[in-house]
């Protein structure tokens, strides 16, 4: 593999590691000279890896060129929030297998900080997600989990008790309405339920509301 395409893959994971744990501001303008000094890379590699980014929808792309975290609306992070919680249920329509217990149960809070509780909440899901044994739900769920995860790093501060809600759904057990070997994460909200706390959740945050419309 040649230099530069070596360079725009370690640009880009230095960079989606950075979106996703809250070190770009929503709405601020990246400045690809400085980025490019601080990964020790040309612009080039750094603009091929900020193009990857707006597929991944991390980054967006404005009319004049620049990028910059999208800023989202509350209806926005809610619809997030929705889409993530369809794609765990249809996933765990399918049997969790003895290994995929196996490693959810090895996972654990080692501390209570936002960034350890958004990473813990991304492999979980991640985990869950694989039930479906499929590589498309694999990254569908992978790119939802990042896209949630700076709101992730907000919820201790707008939602009571997200420590033990995260504990509750480690424990994984086989569901009795289910077939043999199918698992639910227990405490489960029912479909309206989870849109509905959701919609609540997201309503919390403190992202941008939508433009209001002139009258005439």
């Amino acid at each position: 593999m040649s230099p530069e395409p070596v360079a725009t893959e370690r640009t880009y994971q230095s960079l989606k590691r950075a979106i996703v744990t809250g070190v770009h501001r929503p709405g601020v303008l990246l400045n690809l000279q400085k980025l490019a000094d601080e990964f020790g890379t040309s612009v080039s590699p750094v603009r091929d890896a900020l193009h990857r980014l707006v597929g991944d929808r991390l980054l967006e792309l404005h009319p004049g060129g620049g990028f910059s975290c999208p800023e989202l609306t509350v209806e926005q992070l809610h619809d997030l929030y929705q889409w993530h919680d369809l794609l765990i249920r249809q996933a765990l329509r399918s049997p969790l297998t003895g290994e995929q217990k196996s490693r959810i149960a090895a996972l654990g809070i080692s501390d209570g900080t936002p960034e350890t509780l958004a990473q813990l909440a991304s492999d979980l899901f991640r985990l869950l997600g694989s039930a479906a044994r499929s590589v498309q739900f694999s990254h569908a769920i992978d790119s939802a989990s990042d896209r949630l995860s700076i709101a992730r790093m907000h919820e201790p501060d707008v939602m009571r008790h997200v420590v033990r809600e995260i504990e509750s759904i480690l424990l994984v057990t086989p569901s009795p309405s289910r077939a043999p070997g199918r698992c639910r994460p227990r405490s489960a909200p029912g479909p309206r339920a989870g849109r509905r706390s959701g919609h609540r959740r997201a309503a919390r945050f403190p992202v941008r509301s939508p433009p209001r419309r002139r009258s005439r």
